[in-house]
C-alpha cells in the first residue's frame, strides 16, 4: 500500500486477541471514553488532561476520527460491550509509523496492552508494505508502560525532553522503535 491508502477509519478490521477485541472507534463511544479517560492516572503520561465534560471528549473523538493520517480503535473485553480503552495508529511517512495508547486504570497490570500493542504493530505490517518502523515515547517515569513495548519488541533508542502545556516541568520522553521483523528464510 502507498501512504494515501491507510484505510479510512471506518474500513479498519476488527482485530482479535486471547482476551480482547479491537474494533474502529465511533462516535457511539464517546460515554465509554469520557467514563475511562476521566480519571486523572489513566490521562497522567499523556498530553491529554482528563475532560471535565462529556462534549469535551465528544470533540476529542470526532477530531482523532478525521485526522487523514491515524486510526483508532477503540478496546473491549471480548463478549463485553464497555470500551476500555484506545490505540492510536498513524503514518508519518510511507516507512514510519507511530502507536499511542489508553487503558481504563481497572484493567492495568494485566497484560491487555501488551496483547494490544501486539495486534496493532502485526496489522500494520501486514496492511502497509512499505512500513519499515513504529515509534512511540512513554514518560520516562511509566514504567508500565515501558514494559509493554518492551513485551512488544521494541527497543529504546533515546531520550528527548518536551514542554507539555499541562505541566510547569519539562517532560522526559524515552523513545522506543520497532522495526518491521525480517521475512523467515
Amino acid at each position: 500500500m502507498r501512504f494515501e491508502e491507510l484505510p479510512p477509519q471506518e474500513a479498519l478490521p476488527s482485530l482479535t486477541t486471547t482476551r480482547l477485541l479491537l474494533r474502529p472507534m465511533t462516535l457511539a463511544d464517546v460515554a465509554d471514553v469520557f467514563a475511562y479517560a476521566g480519571d486523572p492516572q489513566v490521562l497522567r503520561y499523556t498530553t491529554g488532561t482528563p475532560p471535565r465534560h462529556i462534549d469535551e471528549t465528544e470533540a476529542f473523538v470526532r477530531d482523532a476520527l478525521a485526522a487523514p493520517n491515524d486510526r483508532m480503535w477503540a478496546i473491549r473485553l471480548r463478549g463485553a460491550p464497555t470500551v476500555i480503552g484506545a490505540i492510536e495508529f498513524g503514518l508519518q511517512s510511507p516507512a514510519s509509523g507511530s502507536i499511542h495508547y489508553a487503558l481504563g486504570r481497572p484493567y492495568w497490570g494485566r497484560g491487555l496492552m501488551t496483547e494490544v500493542v501486539d495486534a496493532v504493530c502485526r496489522w500494520a505490517f501486514q496492511t502497509l508494505s512499505m512500513l519499515l518502523e513504529i515509534t512511540t515515547a512513554v514518560v520516562d517515569a511509566n514504567g508500565g508502560s515501558a514494559r509493554v513495548l518492551e513485551k512488544c519488541e521494541f527497543a529504546r533508542t533515546g531520550v528527548t525532553v518536551e514542554r507539555w502545556a499541562k505541566l510547569e516541568q519539562p517532560v522526559t520522553l524515552l523513545i522506543f522503535r520497532l522495526k518491521r521483523p525480517a521475512l523467515s528464510q
